[in-house]
């Protein structure tokens, strides 16, 4: 129906999935990956008919010049590589304690969103995305992912406190959310640790 089947060949294993590294956590950037290589694409092709026709073209079609000019490394089974970004201790403690807090709170979220608004179903859809993109950014040991981070717990805890009623429950997230800043604080410490310890074998290899 979609005219894309092709026999498989003997000597050429399939391949299932994507056939480029991802090379990120961002489970949103997971999805636009493939458009914005595909608007990539658009841009350099110098033929206005394959700027648009790449748009419905089968998968993995190119435009001739582009395949020239821009060639693109396709995974294979032989020489795949996964991306897998090394951890410090806290961090590996950091990245699961958030994790878990994320799926309770998606599943609190399942629950009670037949009893929220329209507006308030957004909202709590938009921070549980945001909440997922800024652990990714920790989890990549970004710069500007720990600033992110940083003020979301901060703007989470002073939510949570001012919903929250009963005295031991503010207890409760007081001392969740000194736990998490603790360690997020540590994490970055041993991040810089590592990045001093690379930059000093670096130069001493040279």
């Amino acid at each position: 129906m979609t005219r894309v089947y092709k026999a498989e060949l003997d000597d050429e294993k399939p391949v299932y999935g994507i056939r480029k590294a991802l090379a990120s956590w961002n489970p949103v950037w997971a999805n636009l990956d493939t458009y914005y290589c595909l608007a990539q694409d658009a841009w350099h092709t110098k033929n206005w008919r394959d700027k648009q026709a790449l748009w419905v073209k089968p998968t993995g079609w190119r435009p001739q010049d582009v395949q020239k000019s821009h060639p693109r490394k396709y995974t294979q089974p032989k020489n795949l590589t996964k991306f897998d970004i090394v951890l410090p201790p806290a961090g590996k403690v950091y990245v699961s304690l958030q994790h878990v807090l994320i799926l309770a709170l998606s599943l609190a979220y399942l629950m009670l969103s037949p009893e929220f608004s329209v507006i308030e179903t957004s909202e709590a859809a938009g921070f549980l995305v945001l909440s997922m993109v800024s652990l990714s950014g920790v989890q990549e040991k970004r710069e500007q992912g720990f600033i992110v981070e940083t003020v979301r717990l901060i703007a989470t805890a002073a939510l949570l406190w001012q919903w929250s009623e009963p005295l031991w429950l503010k207890l409760v997230l007081l001392s969740t959310f000194t736990l998490c800043m603790l360690t997020l604080y540590q994490f970055y410490r041993q991040c810089n640790a590592q990045l001093i310890s690379q930059a000093n074998t670096s130069n001493s290899q040279q």
